[in-house]
């Protein structure tokens, strides 16, 4: 019974002293990666060019919408954020109507793409995963 009950404790010693933001950082970045594998397939499915507005910093969102169009979380396709004070960082992405990774314009990228969520904060030393989006074809990656 005592060994029961110390098994019992240390589990909840563990998890108080684990934080929200750290456990789900990697799904969060898989959540964030889903999404931006859907904006891609909305772009080649309705032959539209689709972006992706971000909105960087802790507890940071994002609006998929059509180029061109408003963006915002009214008028957006969908909308996406991260939670438990997650950072996200990271900039506007946008995708031709071939799916491809693209330019405000629709130029090309020159280089990858890459988003980074961090916890506690984007410094030294934190949990950090990272979503890479290939240049050319839009491969979507997450690394920790």
């Amino acid at each position: 019974m005592v060994i029961v009950l110390l098994g019992i404790v240390s589990v909840v010693a563990v998890m108080k002293g684990t934080s929200p933001g750290l456990i789900t950082l990697p799904s969060q970045a898989q959540n964030v990666a889903n999404d931006i594998r859907h904006t891609q397939t909305l772009a080649y499915t309705r032959g539209q060019r689709m972006y992706l507005a971000m909105h960087a910093g802790t507890n940071g969102s994002y609006n998929v919408c059509v180029a061109g169009a408003s963006c915002s979380s009214i008028t957006a396709i969908f909308n996406g954020n991260v939670t438990r004070n997650v950072v996200l960082a990271g900039s506007d992405l946008y995708f031709n109507s071939l799916g491809q990774p693209s330019d405000s314009s629709g130029v090309a990228l020159a280089s990858d793409t890459s988003y980074t969520l961090c916890y506690p904060s984007c410094g030294s030393g934190n949990a950090l995963e990272t979503i890479t989006v290939a240049r050319l074809t839009g491969y979507v990656a997450v690394t920790p």
